[in-house]
């Protein structure tokens, strides 16, 4: 049973991972390139999980900082525009 539940907490996750991708490339447009395609759905895998505490600063303003990179790194897109999804979407984290 434990089993199972490990396999639904998975399915999950990255479910959940697939939605909010699909949310931020309804926003920005990603890069043309297949590759930067595929790692930026892994990372989003990565980013989307992350256990952010309410009083603990690092794990704050780092996966805010990691977050922004992310969006830097794989979307295109005016600076103004990733700022915005930046500081639209980093709460539903």
């Amino acid at each position: 049973m434990i089993r199972f539940f490990e396999i639904l907490s998975f399915l999950l996750a990255w479910g959940y991972t697939a939605v909010f991708f699909l949310i931020l490339k309804a926003f920005l447009p990603l890069r043309k390139n297949v590759v930067l395609k595929v790692t930026a759905f892994l990372v989003c895998g990565y980013l989307a999980d992350s256990i952010i505490y309410s009083n603990d600063a690092g794990s704050l303003f780092g996966t805010m900082f990691l977050f922004f990179l992310y969006v830097l790194l794989f979307y295109r897109g005016t600076f103004m525009e990733k700022l915005s999804v930046l500081l639209v979407f980093y709460p539903a984290l």
